[in-house]
C-alpha cells in the first residue's frame, strides 16, 4: 500500500547562517555546520522516517527525536527531527551532497511510503 503522506519539510538551522526553507535544500558554512530536518510524522500508523543514505565522509547524524502534536486528538500527526553536522572535510571546497530519507513501516519489505532527498551545500 503506497502512502501518499503529504510531506511538510522544514529545514531548521541551529545557527544564523542557515535559513528556514521548504525547498529541501540547506546551506552549511564552517561557522554554522549544524542543521536539522523536521518532517511531519504519525507513528500511530506504524510509519516513521529513517535515513537511508548520506555521505559519511561529509555528514554526521547527531540525533533524532519525535515531537508530539499540540492537540489531544487521537491519531494526530507530530513531527520527527533529525540533526546533522557537516564535518570539517566538507568545507575544504564548496560541495553538494544528499541525504536520502524514507517514510515507511520498518517491518514491511516493500518500498511503500514516501521518500525525499535533502541537498546539503557547503560554502
Amino acid at each position: 500500500m503506497k502512502n501518499k503522506f503529504a510531506l511538510s519539510l522544514l529545514i531548521l538551522a541551529f545557527g544564523m547562517t542557515n535559513v528556514l526553507a521548504q525547498n529541501k535544500m540547506v546551506t552549511a558554512t564552517k561557522a554554522s555546520p549544524n542543521f536539522s530536518v523536521t518532517v511531519k510524522s504519525n507513528p500511530s500508523t506504524g510509519y516513521s522516517w529513517s535515513i537511508t543514505s548520506y555521505d559519511k565522509n561529509l555528514i554526521k547524524p547527531l540525533g533524532h527525536s519525535y515531537q508530539t502534536p499540540n492537540t489531544r486528538l487521537i491519531g494526530a500527526s507530530g513531527s520527527e527531527t533529525f540533526s546533522f553536522k557537516v564535518l570539517d572535510n566538507g568545507f575544504t571546497r564548496p560541495q553538494k551532497t544528499q541525504i536520502k530519507m524514507q517514510y515507511r513501516r520498518p517491518w514491511q519489505k516493500s518500498n511503500g511510503g514516501s521518500s525525499m532527498t535533502i541537498t546539503v551545500q557547503t560554502r
